[in-house]
Protein backbone atom coordinates (compact mmCIF):
# COMPACT_ATOMS: atom_id res chain seq x y z
CA UNK A 1 0.00 0.00 0.00
CA UNK A 2 1.71 3.33 -1.23
CA UNK A 3 -0.13 6.15 0.25
CA UNK A 4 1.29 8.39 -2.96
CA UNK A 5 -0.58 6.35 -5.31
CA UNK A 6 -3.66 6.79 -3.67
CA UNK A 7 -6.41 7.84 -6.65
CA UNK A 8 -8.12 10.79 -4.20
CA UNK A 9 -7.13 13.56 -1.85
CA UNK A 10 -6.45 12.37 1.38
CA UNK A 11 -8.10 14.63 3.73
CA UNK A 12 -10.24 14.52 6.74
CA UNK A 13 -13.72 14.46 5.54
CA UNK A 14 -17.12 13.64 7.61
CA UNK A 15 -19.43 10.92 7.53
CA UNK A 16 -21.51 11.97 5.51
CA UNK A 17 -18.79 13.16 2.60
CA UNK A 18 -16.80 9.76 2.94
CA UNK A 19 -20.27 8.29 1.45
CA UNK A 20 -20.32 10.92 -0.84
CA UNK A 21 -16.83 9.92 -2.50
CA UNK A 22 -17.87 6.49 -2.43
CA UNK A 23 -20.52 6.86 -4.68
CA UNK A 24 -17.85 8.94 -7.36
CA UNK A 25 -15.66 6.13 -6.37
CA UNK A 26 -18.28 3.58 -7.27
CA UNK A 27 -19.23 5.30 -10.55
CA UNK A 28 -15.14 5.41 -11.23
CA UNK A 29 -14.77 1.66 -11.56
CA UNK A 30 -18.16 0.77 -11.98
CA UNK A 31 -17.82 -1.89 -14.49
CA UNK A 32 -15.07 -4.31 -12.92
CA UNK A 33 -17.17 -3.91 -9.53
CA UNK A 34 -20.34 -4.59 -11.27
CA UNK A 35 -19.09 -8.08 -13.00
CA UNK A 36 -16.93 -9.19 -10.37
CA UNK A 37 -20.06 -8.79 -8.24
CA UNK A 38 -22.67 -10.13 -11.36
CA UNK A 39 -20.74 -13.64 -12.77
CA UNK A 40 -20.67 -15.86 -8.94
CA UNK A 41 -24.22 -14.43 -8.38
CA UNK A 42 -25.64 -15.06 -11.65
CA UNK A 43 -24.34 -18.69 -11.20
CA UNK A 44 -25.48 -19.23 -8.04
CA UNK A 45 -28.91 -17.31 -8.72
CA UNK A 46 -29.52 -19.87 -12.30
CA UNK A 47 -28.04 -22.93 -10.44
CA UNK A 48 -30.80 -22.26 -7.38
CA UNK A 49 -33.60 -21.73 -10.20
CA UNK A 50 -33.85 -25.05 -11.83
CA UNK A 51 -32.72 -26.58 -8.61
CA UNK A 52 -36.44 -24.86 -6.59
CA UNK A 53 -38.18 -24.55 -10.05
CA UNK A 54 -41.63 -24.92 -8.17
CA UNK A 55 -40.15 -22.50 -5.32
CA UNK A 56 -38.66 -19.74 -6.71
CA UNK A 57 -39.19 -17.14 -3.36
CA UNK A 58 -36.48 -19.55 -2.01
CA UNK A 59 -34.17 -19.17 -5.20
CA UNK A 60 -33.92 -15.62 -4.66
CA UNK A 61 -33.43 -15.82 -0.35
CA UNK A 62 -30.44 -18.53 -1.14
CA UNK A 63 -28.79 -15.68 -3.17
CA UNK A 64 -29.44 -13.00 -1.01
CA UNK A 65 -27.94 -14.87 2.18
CA UNK A 66 -25.49 -15.17 0.17
CA UNK A 67 -24.05 -11.34 -0.56
CA UNK A 68 -21.54 -10.83 1.93
CA UNK A 69 -19.82 -13.94 -0.11
CA UNK A 70 -20.10 -11.71 -3.48
CA UNK A 71 -18.75 -8.59 -1.94
CA UNK A 72 -15.45 -9.31 -1.03
CA UNK A 73 -14.07 -9.80 -4.59
CA UNK A 74 -14.97 -6.37 -5.38
CA UNK A 75 -13.86 -4.81 -2.53
CA UNK A 76 -10.19 -6.59 -3.22
CA UNK A 77 -10.29 -5.51 -7.07
CA UNK A 78 -11.16 -1.75 -5.33
CA UNK A 79 -8.32 -1.45 -2.97
CA UNK A 80 -6.49 -2.16 -5.69
CA UNK A 81 -7.94 0.47 -8.07
CA UNK A 82 -8.10 2.77 -4.99
CA UNK A 83 -3.94 2.50 -5.08
CA UNK A 84 -3.18 2.21 -8.51
CA UNK A 85 -2.16 -1.58 -7.97
CA UNK A 86 -2.47 -4.18 -10.73
CA UNK A 87 -6.16 -5.57 -9.52
CA UNK A 88 -5.75 -8.94 -11.15
CA UNK A 89 -2.03 -9.52 -9.67
CA UNK A 90 -1.99 -12.70 -7.49
CA UNK A 91 -5.48 -13.82 -8.47
CA UNK A 92 -5.23 -17.77 -8.61
CA UNK A 93 -8.06 -20.50 -8.26
CA UNK A 94 -6.04 -21.24 -4.58
CA UNK A 95 -6.03 -17.31 -3.71
CA UNK A 96 -9.67 -17.32 -4.69
CA UNK A 97 -10.79 -19.86 -2.87
CA UNK A 98 -8.91 -19.01 0.45
CA UNK A 99 -10.44 -15.65 -0.23
CA UNK A 100 -14.15 -17.12 -0.29
CA UNK A 101 -13.83 -19.69 3.21
CA UNK A 102 -11.77 -16.97 5.13
CA UNK A 103 -14.04 -16.82 8.06
CA UNK A 104 -17.17 -17.82 5.78
CA UNK A 105 -19.11 -19.35 8.78
CA UNK A 106 -19.65 -16.73 11.15
CA UNK A 107 -20.20 -14.47 8.09
CA UNK A 108 -23.51 -16.26 7.10
CA UNK A 109 -24.43 -17.02 10.09
CA UNK A 110 -24.40 -14.43 13.28
CA UNK A 111 -22.92 -11.92 11.47
CA UNK A 112 -25.04 -12.24 8.46
CA UNK A 113 -27.66 -9.22 9.97
CA UNK A 114 -24.96 -6.95 10.87
CA UNK A 115 -26.00 -3.49 9.58
CA UNK A 116 -22.20 -2.24 9.67
CA UNK A 117 -20.87 -5.18 7.04
CA UNK A 118 -19.66 -3.09 4.21
CA UNK A 119 -17.54 -1.00 6.46
CA UNK A 120 -16.71 -3.99 8.91
CA UNK A 121 -15.68 -6.06 5.37
CA UNK A 122 -12.51 -4.28 4.83
CA UNK A 123 -11.31 -5.21 8.37
CA UNK A 124 -12.10 -8.59 7.86
CA UNK A 125 -10.89 -9.50 4.56
CA UNK A 126 -7.71 -6.43 3.78
CA UNK A 127 -6.56 -6.94 7.65
CA UNK A 128 -7.33 -10.47 7.44
CA UNK A 129 -8.74 -10.62 11.15
CA UNK A 130 -11.18 -12.37 13.10
CA UNK A 131 -12.67 -13.20 16.05
CA UNK A 132 -11.72 -11.14 19.11
CA UNK A 133 -8.85 -9.08 16.99
CA UNK A 134 -11.80 -8.29 15.10
CA UNK A 135 -14.46 -7.29 17.48
CA UNK A 136 -11.60 -4.90 19.22
CA UNK A 137 -10.46 -3.46 15.64
CA UNK A 138 -13.81 -2.98 14.90
CA UNK A 139 -15.26 -1.22 17.87
CA UNK A 140 -12.29 1.05 17.28
CA UNK A 141 -12.63 2.20 13.80
CA UNK A 142 -16.32 2.31 14.12
CA UNK A 143 -15.81 5.35 16.93
CA UNK A 144 -17.79 8.66 15.43
CA UNK A 145 -18.65 6.71 11.94
CA UNK A 146 -20.79 3.71 13.12
CA UNK A 147 -24.05 5.05 12.42
CA UNK A 148 -23.55 6.14 8.96
CA UNK A 149 -22.30 2.20 8.21
CA UNK A 150 -25.70 1.48 9.69
CA UNK A 151 -27.88 3.65 7.83
CA UNK A 152 -26.21 3.30 4.49
CA UNK A 153 -27.17 -0.20 4.42
CA UNK A 154 -30.81 0.80 5.44
CA UNK A 155 -31.29 3.38 2.61
CA UNK A 156 -29.69 0.57 -0.40
CA UNK A 157 -32.24 -2.04 1.01
CA UNK A 158 -35.08 0.38 -0.09
CA UNK A 159 -33.36 1.34 -2.64
CA UNK A 160 -33.00 -2.24 -4.19
CA UNK A 161 -36.60 -1.88 -3.63
CA UNK A 162 -37.62 1.16 -5.10
CA UNK A 163 -35.47 0.56 -7.91
CA UNK A 164 -37.40 -2.85 -8.62
CA UNK A 165 -40.80 -1.20 -8.28
CA UNK A 166 -39.64 1.84 -10.40
CA UNK A 167 -38.37 -0.49 -13.66
CA UNK A 168 -41.84 -2.18 -13.38
CA UNK A 169 -43.69 1.05 -13.64
CA UNK A 170 -41.43 2.24 -16.26
CA UNK A 171 -41.66 -1.22 -18.44
CA UNK A 172 -45.37 -0.46 -18.09
CA UNK A 173 -45.60 3.34 -19.26
CA UNK A 174 -43.50 2.28 -22.45
CA UNK A 175 -45.46 -0.94 -23.62
CA UNK A 176 -47.80 0.95 -26.85
CA UNK A 177 -51.62 1.27 -25.90
CA UNK A 178 -51.86 -0.44 -29.98
CA UNK A 179 -50.34 -3.78 -28.55
CA UNK A 180 -52.28 -6.60 -27.19
CA UNK A 181 -49.70 -8.53 -24.88
CA UNK A 182 -52.15 -9.70 -22.41
CA UNK A 183 -49.70 -10.33 -20.12
CA UNK A 184 -52.24 -10.50 -16.91
CA UNK A 185 -53.81 -13.04 -18.79
CA UNK A 186 -50.49 -15.40 -19.27
CA UNK A 187 -49.41 -14.52 -15.38
CA UNK A 188 -53.36 -16.17 -14.40
CA UNK A 189 -52.31 -19.12 -16.48
CA UNK A 190 -48.64 -19.54 -15.17
CA UNK A 191 -48.30 -17.27 -11.62
CA UNK A 192 -44.69 -18.74 -11.70
CA UNK A 193 -43.87 -16.99 -14.59
CA UNK A 194 -44.52 -13.81 -12.43
CA UNK A 195 -42.47 -15.00 -9.72
CA UNK A 196 -39.53 -16.08 -12.26
CA UNK A 197 -39.55 -12.56 -13.46
CA UNK A 198 -39.80 -11.01 -10.40
CA UNK A 199 -37.13 -12.57 -9.25
CA UNK A 200 -34.75 -12.22 -12.63
CA UNK A 201 -35.53 -8.32 -11.78
CA UNK A 202 -35.03 -8.20 -8.28
CA UNK A 203 -31.55 -9.87 -8.76
CA UNK A 204 -30.74 -7.04 -11.61
CA UNK A 205 -31.32 -4.73 -8.91
CA UNK A 206 -28.72 -6.29 -6.55
CA UNK A 207 -26.27 -6.27 -9.43
CA UNK A 208 -26.75 -2.56 -9.77
CA UNK A 209 -26.97 -1.13 -6.17
CA UNK A 210 -23.94 -3.51 -4.98
CA UNK A 211 -21.10 -1.75 -6.25
CA UNK A 212 -22.21 1.63 -4.30
CA UNK A 213 -22.40 -0.56 -0.99
CA UNK A 214 -19.01 -1.79 -0.90
CA UNK A 215 -17.65 1.39 -2.36
CA UNK A 216 -19.21 3.46 0.26
CA UNK A 217 -18.72 1.20 3.15
CA UNK A 218 -14.91 0.85 1.72
CA UNK A 219 -14.75 4.65 1.64
CA UNK A 220 -15.95 5.22 5.20
CA UNK A 221 -13.03 2.34 5.96
CA UNK A 222 -10.57 4.76 4.43
CA UNK A 223 -11.73 7.53 5.73
CA UNK A 224 -11.79 6.33 9.55
CA UNK A 225 -8.17 5.08 8.83
CA UNK A 226 -6.98 8.86 7.66
CA UNK A 227 -7.95 9.77 10.80
CA UNK A 228 -6.60 7.69 13.13
CA UNK A 229 -3.02 7.27 11.21
CA UNK A 230 -2.76 10.72 9.90
CA UNK A 231 -2.24 9.78 6.28
CA UNK A 232 -3.27 13.67 4.98
CA UNK A 233 0.20 14.62 6.58
CA UNK A 234 2.20 12.14 5.73
CA UNK A 235 1.54 12.76 2.57
CA UNK A 236 1.91 16.96 2.73
CA UNK A 237 5.66 15.78 4.20
CA UNK A 238 6.24 13.49 0.82
CA UNK A 239 4.89 16.00 -1.06
CA UNK A 240 7.40 18.72 0.29
CA UNK A 241 10.28 16.78 0.01
CA UNK A 242 9.06 15.56 -3.90
CA UNK A 243 9.06 19.39 -4.34
CA UNK A 244 12.66 20.11 -3.15
CA UNK A 245 14.13 17.25 -5.46
CA UNK A 246 11.94 18.58 -8.23
CA UNK A 247 13.73 21.89 -8.09
CA UNK A 248 17.25 20.60 -8.13
CA UNK A 249 16.15 18.39 -11.07
CA UNK A 250 14.76 21.68 -12.74
CA UNK A 251 18.64 23.23 -12.94
CA UNK A 252 19.84 19.95 -14.68
CA UNK A 253 17.02 19.79 -17.32
CA UNK A 254 17.21 23.77 -18.30
CA UNK A 255 19.87 23.46 -21.04
CA UNK A 256 17.65 20.20 -22.67
CA UNK A 257 14.84 23.06 -22.78
CA UNK A 258 17.01 24.94 -25.01
CA UNK A 259 17.78 21.99 -27.89
CA UNK A 260 13.94 21.81 -27.80
CA UNK A 261 12.89 25.71 -28.81
CA UNK A 262 13.79 25.42 -32.18
CA UNK A 263 11.72 22.18 -32.79
CA UNK A 264 8.70 24.08 -31.24
CA UNK A 265 9.24 26.84 -33.48
CA UNK A 266 9.23 24.82 -36.49
CA UNK A 267 6.14 22.89 -35.50
CA UNK A 268 4.46 26.82 -34.99
CA UNK A 269 5.57 27.52 -38.38
CA UNK A 270 3.98 24.61 -40.16
CA UNK A 271 0.45 24.93 -38.36
CA UNK A 272 0.50 28.68 -39.00
CA UNK A 273 1.00 27.71 -42.82
CA UNK A 274 -1.43 25.39 -42.69
CA UNK A 275 -3.86 27.23 -41.12
CA UNK A 276 -5.76 28.89 -44.47
CA UNK A 277 -5.83 25.46 -45.88
CA UNK A 278 -7.99 23.86 -43.36
CA UNK A 279 -9.94 26.99 -42.95
CA UNK A 280 -11.22 26.67 -46.17
CA UNK A 281 -12.19 22.97 -46.04
CA UNK A 282 -14.11 24.01 -42.78
CA UNK A 283 -15.87 26.55 -44.63
CA UNK A 284 -17.11 23.70 -47.25
CA UNK A 285 -18.39 21.23 -44.65
CA UNK A 286 -20.11 23.85 -42.84
CA UNK A 287 -21.91 24.76 -46.07
CA UNK A 288 -23.06 21.08 -46.78
CA UNK A 289 -24.21 20.65 -43.21
CA UNK A 290 -26.51 23.82 -43.38
CA UNK A 291 -27.78 22.50 -46.49
CA UNK A 292 -28.10 18.64 -45.37
CA UNK A 293 -30.09 20.31 -41.92
CA UNK A 294 -32.02 22.12 -44.31
CA UNK A 295 -33.39 19.39 -46.47
CA UNK A 296 -33.82 17.00 -43.53
CA UNK A 297 -36.43 20.25 -41.36
CA UNK A 298 -38.09 20.60 -44.88
CA UNK A 299 -39.00 16.77 -44.75
CA UNK A 300 -39.86 16.26 -40.95
CA UNK A 301 -42.24 19.54 -41.73
CA UNK A 302 -44.30 18.33 -44.38
CA UNK A 303 -46.82 14.88 -43.98
CA UNK A 304 -46.99 12.17 -43.11
CA UNK A 305 -44.53 13.59 -40.66
CA UNK A 306 -46.80 15.97 -39.18
CA UNK A 307 -50.51 16.16 -39.48
CA UNK A 308 -51.91 19.26 -38.34
CA UNK A 309 -55.72 18.44 -36.53
CA UNK A 310 -57.43 20.85 -33.94
CA UNK A 311 -59.04 18.56 -31.42
CA UNK A 312 -61.51 20.57 -28.56
CA UNK A 313 -63.33 17.33 -26.96
CA UNK A 314 -61.53 14.23 -25.30
CA UNK A 315 -60.87 11.39 -27.08
CA UNK A 316 -59.91 7.48 -26.49
CA UNK A 317 -56.61 6.60 -28.14
CA UNK A 318 -57.46 3.44 -29.92
CA UNK A 319 -60.22 4.91 -32.19
CA UNK A 320 -61.28 8.34 -31.59
CA UNK A 321 -64.69 6.92 -30.19
CA UNK A 322 -65.75 5.37 -26.96
CA UNK A 323 -65.61 1.40 -26.75
CA UNK A 324 -68.59 -0.80 -27.69
CA UNK A 325 -70.18 -3.23 -25.13
CA UNK A 326 -68.49 -6.15 -26.58
CA UNK A 327 -65.19 -4.77 -25.49
CA UNK A 328 -65.55 -3.76 -22.01
CA UNK A 329 -63.51 -5.58 -19.68
CA UNK A 330 -65.69 -7.95 -17.13
CA UNK A 331 -63.50 -7.51 -14.11
CA UNK A 332 -65.28 -9.68 -12.18
CA UNK A 333 -64.17 -12.28 -14.10
CA UNK A 334 -60.65 -11.54 -14.20
CA UNK A 335 -60.66 -10.99 -10.80
CA UNK A 336 -62.52 -14.42 -9.92
CA UNK A 337 -60.17 -16.47 -12.09
CA UNK A 338 -57.12 -14.60 -10.81
CA UNK A 339 -55.93 -16.76 -8.16
CA UNK A 340 -52.36 -15.66 -8.59
CA UNK A 341 -53.47 -12.36 -7.00
CA UNK A 342 -54.86 -13.92 -4.12
CA UNK A 343 -51.52 -15.77 -3.79
CA UNK A 344 -49.99 -12.23 -3.80
CA UNK A 345 -52.35 -10.68 -1.30
CA UNK A 346 -51.72 -13.69 0.71
CA UNK A 347 -47.73 -13.62 0.90
CA UNK A 348 -47.77 -9.73 0.62
CA UNK A 349 -49.45 -10.00 4.48
CA UNK A 350 -47.22 -12.61 5.68
CA UNK A 351 -44.48 -10.20 4.07
CA UNK A 352 -46.13 -7.37 6.42
CA UNK A 353 -46.40 -9.76 9.13
CA UNK A 354 -42.67 -10.81 9.09
CA UNK A 355 -41.79 -6.89 8.82
CA UNK A 356 -43.70 -5.73 11.58
CA UNK A 357 -42.09 -9.00 14.36
CA UNK A 358 -38.46 -8.15 13.11
CA UNK A 359 -39.04 -4.00 13.32
CA UNK A 360 -40.45 -4.80 16.79
CA UNK A 361 -37.73 -7.06 17.10
CA UNK A 362 -35.02 -4.33 16.52
CA UNK A 363 -36.69 -1.97 18.54
CA UNK A 364 -36.82 -3.82 21.88
CA UNK A 365 -32.56 -4.51 21.20
CA UNK A 366 -32.32 -1.07 20.65
CA UNK A 367 -33.85 -0.33 24.01
CA UNK A 368 -32.09 -2.80 25.44
CA UNK A 369 -28.63 -1.95 24.46
CA UNK A 370 -29.82 1.64 25.60
CA UNK A 371 -29.86 0.44 28.62
CA UNK A 372 -27.24 -2.04 29.50
CA UNK A 373 -24.88 0.87 28.10
CA UNK A 374 -26.83 3.60 30.34
CA UNK A 375 -25.91 1.02 33.35
CA UNK A 376 -22.37 0.45 31.99
CA UNK A 377 -21.59 4.18 31.33
CA UNK A 378 -23.33 5.59 34.88
CA UNK A 379 -20.70 6.99 37.16
CA UNK A 380 -20.22 4.32 39.92
CA UNK A 381 -18.50 3.88 43.07
CA UNK A 382 -15.25 2.23 43.24
CA UNK A 383 -15.82 -0.63 44.41
CA UNK A 384 -18.88 -1.39 41.63
CA UNK A 385 -16.80 -0.81 38.98
CA UNK A 386 -16.02 -3.57 36.60
CA UNK A 387 -12.26 -4.88 36.64
CA UNK A 388 -10.44 -4.94 33.61
CA UNK A 389 -6.73 -4.79 32.90
CA UNK A 390 -5.62 -1.59 33.37
CA UNK A 391 -2.76 -0.84 30.70
CA UNK A 392 0.21 0.57 31.95
CA UNK A 393 0.89 2.57 28.80
CA UNK A 394 -1.33 5.04 26.97
CA UNK A 395 -0.34 7.21 23.68
CA UNK A 396 3.50 6.61 24.39
CA UNK A 397 3.01 7.72 28.38
CA UNK A 398 3.64 5.38 31.24
CA UNK A 399 0.88 5.70 33.45
CA UNK A 400 1.82 3.12 36.68
CA UNK A 401 2.41 3.80 40.39
CA UNK A 402 6.16 3.17 39.88
CA UNK A 403 6.89 5.73 37.58
CA UNK A 404 4.71 8.32 39.40
CA UNK A 405 6.36 10.38 42.15
CA UNK A 406 5.14 9.78 45.29
CA UNK A 407 4.02 13.71 46.11
CA UNK A 408 2.57 15.05 42.22
CA UNK A 409 2.06 18.22 43.92
CA UNK A 410 5.46 18.69 45.08
CA UNK A 411 6.92 17.13 42.08
CA UNK A 412 4.71 19.41 39.48
CA UNK A 413 6.38 22.43 41.50
CA UNK A 414 10.01 21.52 41.26
CA UNK A 415 9.40 21.33 37.50
CA UNK A 416 7.66 24.89 37.46
CA UNK A 417 10.43 26.05 39.33
CA UNK A 418 12.78 25.22 36.56
CA UNK A 419 11.24 26.61 34.31
CA UNK A 420 10.39 22.81 32.79
CA UNK A 421 6.86 23.19 31.64
CA UNK A 422 6.31 20.51 29.22
CA UNK A 423 7.64 17.63 32.36
CA UNK A 424 5.27 19.16 34.72
CA UNK A 425 1.42 18.97 32.62
CA UNK A 426 3.35 15.60 31.91
CA UNK A 427 3.41 14.60 35.25
CA UNK A 428 -0.26 16.06 35.54
CA UNK A 429 -1.46 14.54 32.75
CA UNK A 430 -0.24 10.76 33.73
CA UNK A 431 -1.18 11.28 37.21
CA UNK A 432 -4.64 12.12 36.05
CA UNK A 433 -4.72 8.93 33.95
CA UNK A 434 -3.61 6.69 36.72
CA UNK A 435 -5.74 7.74 39.03
CA UNK A 436 -9.05 7.21 36.55
CA UNK A 437 -8.27 4.36 35.49
CA UNK A 438 -7.21 2.60 39.57
CA UNK A 439 -10.09 4.77 41.62
CA UNK A 440 -12.59 5.95 39.08
CA UNK A 441 -12.58 2.42 36.99
CA UNK A 442 -12.26 4.28 33.50
CA UNK A 443 -11.76 1.56 30.97
CA UNK A 444 -9.10 3.46 28.86
CA UNK A 445 -6.85 1.42 26.34
CA UNK A 446 -3.14 1.65 25.52
CA UNK A 447 -4.60 2.41 21.72
CA UNK A 448 -6.58 5.30 23.26
CA UNK A 449 -5.85 8.88 21.85
CA UNK A 450 -6.29 11.98 23.92
CA UNK A 451 -9.78 12.82 22.66
CA UNK A 452 -10.94 8.93 22.97
CA UNK A 453 -10.00 9.26 26.38
CA UNK A 454 -11.25 12.70 26.66
CA UNK A 455 -14.54 11.05 25.65
CA UNK A 456 -14.80 7.79 27.36
CA UNK A 457 -14.05 9.99 31.03
CA UNK A 458 -17.21 12.33 30.07
CA UNK A 459 -19.51 9.23 29.86
CA UNK A 460 -18.09 7.56 32.95
CA UNK A 461 -17.29 9.81 35.57
CA UNK A 462 -18.98 13.32 37.21
CA UNK A 463 -19.30 16.58 35.08
CA UNK A 464 -16.49 17.99 37.41
CA UNK A 465 -13.66 16.02 36.61
CA UNK A 466 -14.45 15.55 33.38
CA UNK A 467 -14.94 19.31 32.96
CA UNK A 468 -11.22 19.70 34.15
CA UNK A 469 -9.80 16.57 32.99
CA UNK A 470 -11.26 18.40 29.32
CA UNK A 471 -9.18 21.62 30.24
CA UNK A 472 -6.08 19.22 31.29
CA UNK A 473 -6.36 17.50 27.93
CA UNK A 474 -6.73 20.28 25.67
CA UNK A 475 -3.63 22.19 27.59
CA UNK A 476 -1.21 19.01 26.95
CA UNK A 477 -2.28 18.62 23.38
CA UNK A 478 -1.53 22.34 23.11
CA UNK A 479 2.15 21.67 24.60
CA UNK A 480 2.57 18.48 22.97
CA UNK A 481 2.07 18.80 19.35
CA UNK A 482 1.36 22.33 19.15
CA UNK A 483 4.66 23.61 21.45
CA UNK A 484 2.58 26.17 23.00
CA UNK A 485 2.84 26.06 26.68
CA UNK A 486 0.82 27.19 29.25
CA UNK A 487 1.46 29.75 32.04
CA UNK A 488 2.75 29.06 35.50
CA UNK A 489 -0.35 30.49 36.41
CA UNK A 490 -2.36 28.11 34.08
CA UNK A 491 -0.69 25.40 35.54
CA UNK A 492 -1.04 25.96 39.01
CA UNK A 493 -4.83 26.49 38.82
CA UNK A 494 -5.14 23.04 36.47
CA UNK A 495 -2.90 21.15 39.36
CA UNK A 496 -5.25 22.58 42.56
CA UNK A 497 -7.96 21.94 40.65
CA UNK A 498 -7.34 17.93 39.59
CA UNK A 499 -5.85 17.35 42.67
CA UNK A 500 -9.02 18.62 44.41
CA UNK A 501 -11.82 17.14 42.13
CA UNK A 502 -9.95 13.66 41.54
CA UNK A 503 -9.49 13.27 45.38
CA UNK A 504 -12.56 14.37 46.54
CA UNK A 505 -14.66 11.86 43.96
Amino acid sequence: MNLTDLQFNAKLRTQWQAIDLGTVIAKKWYKPLFFAWMIPALILFIACHLFFYDNPSISLLIVWWFKPLFDRLPLILLSRYIFNENPFTGLSKKSLLKLCMFDLLSALTWRRFEFKRSFNLAVSMLEQQKGKARRQRCNLLQFGCGNAAGWLTVTLVHMELLLSLSIIALIAMFIPSQLDLKLFEAFIDNPLYYEHAYNALYFCCFCLVAPFYIACGFSLYLNRRIELEAWDIELIFRHSMEKREAKKATTHGFNSAKRNISASIALILSLFFCAPYDSVYAEGAQAEAVQSKEAIQHILESPPFVIEKKVTAWEFKNDGDAPDDSEEIDFGKFFENAQWLEELVTNTALLFEILIWLLITFILFIVAKSVINTVNFAPLNTSQKKTFDAPEVIMGLSVTKESLPDDIRAAVQESLRLNDFREALSLLYRYSLFTLIQQHGTPLEYFHTEKECADLVKHNVSEDISAIFSELTLAWQLQAYAHRSATQEEINHLLNKTMEVLNNE
